[in-house]
């Protein structure tokens, strides 16, 4: 069940994230509302994924994930570039994250 919420959680976060750029510094309402309410989900997901599981390691993986989904997206989405330095940092953070849920509740 934590990691089915911790699912929810990181991707309503990522698309909360990514509409961002669609709101135009929320001044068009549809993309606005959706993107606050994602957000909404997202915190309200994260208060019931700290009852399940170690803080410290569900935000790890929540900011690690959605770190690498943002940056996914955005290259993909909104043809942002990713450097040989960018993916290096990205594979960083993927080993942290798995370092962290791996060894970090001992």
């Amino acid at each position: 069940m934590a990691a089915f919420l911790l699912a929810v959680l990181i991707a309503s976060e990522v698309a909360a994230t990514s509409l961002l750029k669609y709101t135009r510094h929320f001044t068009r309402p549809i993309p606005s509302i959706i993107c606050i309410a994602c957000y909404c989900v997202c915190y309200y997901t994260f208060s019931h994924v700290m009852d399940r599981m170690n803080v410290g390691v569900a935000y790890a993986i929540w900011c690690g994930v959605g770190l690498v989904a943002t940056n996914v997206i955005g290259y993909l989405l909104f043809r942002q570039k990713l450097t040989g330095v960018g993916v290096f940092g990205i594979v960083l953070i993927i080993i942290g994250c798995v370092i962290v849920n791996v060894w970090g509740t001992r």
